[in-house]
């Protein structure tokens, strides 16, 4: 059986250490914002990322080439390596398409090689832990199969809720309409976004913005919990350059989940990019259920598997 590489994308928000050590193929994401595009190799500080987007700077995601693919993978196939690829949600993922076509492309040069791509259907370190896992049961000797089965059924166990609060940023990228943005500043609230099992987001409730939004989020991720609530849990909060508000609900977490651990990390460009400055999310890896915000979230998300209206990212995302 031939040994095998495991790649991810930059999405995945692990560490320059932790993928040069254990020789993870990474995908660049890019963006452009004020017409310099950054990415691979120009950087842009994080807390001057989020000044840009509060001063009315829009970034735009830009797609991975072909090339660009192919040439990661082909790093490995060289090497006589079979790939496992476990990527971002394919809703998030801005280049999927070329991700695909660079695939079908290197499986005809190599056609004793296997490639196997996965959506993890989870975002950010979400995407991270699934990685770090696999990493995991790959060095404890387990086949490429056995990691694949694993994903395939843990990944339904992904849970993440965001609040968002930018409603200016939030019309002007389309995610509602200015009058929409208009009356959630007069009724003083705020949509609320959970990230269902097939990977897409969907609104499923608005939220004031107060001392209580934290203990209402957590409130709604305790359904997805099940039997998992007393067990240890890895948290992770996410947030848009809010790190006041993120340290609070990293609190609130802590006692409410003394034996878990909570991990607080800046949201990453392309989240940025889409949900903008002072988003505070949510997310952890535990049992499938349902993917709803209580009897409201239940009621719309029966709306929304009628009428398909999970929000999709890519009408905003531009080619490289």
């Amino acid at each position: 059986m031939r040994n095998f590489a495991i790649t991810t994308d930059s999405n995945s928000d692990l560490s320059k250490d932790y993928i040069d050590k254990n020789h993870i193929g990474v995908i660049p994401y890019f963006y452009e914002i004020d017409h310099v595009v950054y990415g691979e190799r120009v950087s842009l500080r994080l807390s001057d990322f989020y000044k840009k987007i509060q001063s009315g700077s829009v970034p735009k995601i830009m797609n991975c080439n072909v090339e660009r693919i192919k040439e990661v993978f082909r790093s490995y196939l060289e090497e006589g390596l079979d790939i496992l690829h476990i990527g971002t949600t394919h809703c998030f993922n801005s280049s999927y398409d070329n991700l695909h076509k660079a695939i079908e492309e290197l499986r005809e040069e190599y056609p004793i090689a296997r490639i196997i791509e996965l959506d993890s259907r989870s975002i950010s370190m979400g995407l991270g832990l699934m990685i770090t896992s696999a990493v995991a049961m790959k060095k404890n000797g387990r086949t490429m199969d056995e990691i694949i089965d694993w994903i395939e059924r843990s990944r339904t166990g992904f849970w993440a809720v965001f609040f968002l609060s930018d409603l200016s940023y939030l019309s002007r990228i389309g995610i509602m309409t200015e009058k929409e943005a208009l009356l959630h500043r007069v009724l003083r609230r705020n949509p609320v976004l959970v990230m269902n099992e097939n990977g897409f987001c969907q609104k499923v409730k608005d939220m004031k913005n107060n001392k209580k939004t934290f203990a209402k989020m957590i409130r709604m991720m305790e359904r997805r919990l099940g039997m998992m609530r007393d067990k240890s849990l890895q948290f992770c909060i996410l947030h848009g350059d809010a790190p006041e508000q993120a340290k609070n609900a990293a609190a609130y977490l802590t006692r409410r989940y003394p034996r878990s651990s909570v991990l607080i990390q800046t949201a990453n460009p392309d989240m940025g990019a889409r949900f903008g400055k002072g988003t505070i999310g949510i997310c952890l890896m535990g049992e499938y259920h349902d993917n709803t915000g209580g009897r409201d979230g239940q009621k719309k998300q029966k709306v929304d598997s009628r009428r398909e209206q999970s929000i999709r990212f890519r009408k905003w995302d531009s080619p490289q």
